[in-house]
């Protein structure tokens, strides 16, 4: 018996060309090389690197051995020149503020406090009654540290809101540079 073939004759799929291994060669040697030629470079990166982490390390201990480098410490040292100067003519209005306060009556309001010029302040003061404006501004003349506080002005005003009511204002001028000078304002 002869056996006999019926499936058709199988064709060639991969159809060799005569330039598909050299080619494939050459890409394989081409990537190689690529990787070779990356692989130098992140390498002497990485060397780079580590001579620069390496005479950072020795810089700072340097300094460290050293102090501070001359040039930052002078800077340093005017701006500190420069804050405790600005300190020591900073003017401390607590003990004025507490002068006002303490000898305040209690129905009385202070309306505003604006400071000018570094050594004037302007305080206005709401009081109900006109006895209680004469009562304050005597305790204030009396006080050991406003005793040359200046009126500037008085009147008296009605403030219809929330309620109508007479309200006595009094605006005061005190120039602690006069104070503290032992002058007369």
């Amino acid at each position: 018996m002869k056996s006999i073939n019926l499936l058709p004759p199988k064709k060639n799929v991969g159809g060799q060309s005569p330039l598909l291994v050299p080619l494939l060669i050459v890409a394989l040697l081409l990537g190689l090389g690529a990787q070779g030629f990356y692989y130098a470079m992140w390498s002497n990166r990485l060397d780079t690197t580590a001579e620069r982490i390496e005479r950072m390390d020795h810089d700072i201990a340097n300094m460290r051995d050293a102090g501070i480098p001359l040039a930052a410490m002078e800077g340093y040292k005017q701006a500190k020149q420069w804050a405790d100067e600005l300190e020591r003519q900073r003017l401390d209005w607590t003990p004025y503020l507490q002068t006002l306060v303490d000898e305040l009556p209690a129905k009385a309001k202070i309306a505003t406090i604006n400071a000018e010029g570094g050594s004037k302040l302007d305080i206005e003061l709401d009081f109900p009654t006109y006895a209680q404006v004469l009562a304050y501004m005597e305790a204030l003349e009396g006080s050991n540290r406003l005793n040359q506080v200046r009126l500037t002005s008085f009147y008296k005003r009605t403030e219809s809101e929330p309620v109508k009511k007479s309200v006595f204002k009094l605006l005061l001028t005190l120039d602690v540079s006069k104070i503290e000078n032992g002058g007369t304002n």
